[in-house]
């Protein structure tokens, strides 16, 4: 199991990639029906491109707040030898993201993407830590 506990982290990182080489279309066609979904059902005094605006920001955030739990999982479980430098290592992952997003027909490069996804990835590594010592706590307790 601990020589496979960065698979899933790349894995994801993998995915990330190559939801932003899509072009703009065929990310349109992956979010729309998910935001005509959400708006018939909330009834939300916003349209549908707010909708789906706002669905596509929390999809880079929650993509990369279970990229940074994966990264402490598997942290943990096998540090790697380069462990000093895997923050910047992994924070650097919006930044490529983003760029491969320049390329793809219809789409662009956002700093606040960037930031959005950095905001993500570092909310994931602290749930890490929050439920590590929550279960720190329960064994204390509960010996």
């Amino acid at each position: 199991m601990k020589k496979l506990s960065w698979l899933p982290v790349f894995l994801l990182i993998a995915l990330i990639f190559y939801n932003s080489s899509l072009d703009a279309a065929a990310s349109s066609n992956l979010s729309n029906p998910l935001a005509e979904a959400i708006q018939r059902f909330l009834h939300l005094p916003l349209s549908l491109e707010e909708v789906e605006h706002l669905i596509r920001k929390l999809a880079h955030f929650s993509e990369y707040a279970l990229l940074g739990l994966l990264v402490f999982s598997a942290w943990k479980l096998d540090p790697p030898p380069w462990q000093k430098i895997t923050p910047v290592i992994f924070l650097l992952v919006p930044v490529i993201d983003e760029n491969i997003q320049r390329f793809s027909n219809g789409r662009s490069c956002e700093i606040k993407d960037m930031l959005i996804d950095t905001s993500g990835y570092i909310f994931g590594l602290l749930l890490g830590i929050l439920i590590l010592s929550i279960f720190k706590k329960r064994r204390e307790l509960n010996p």
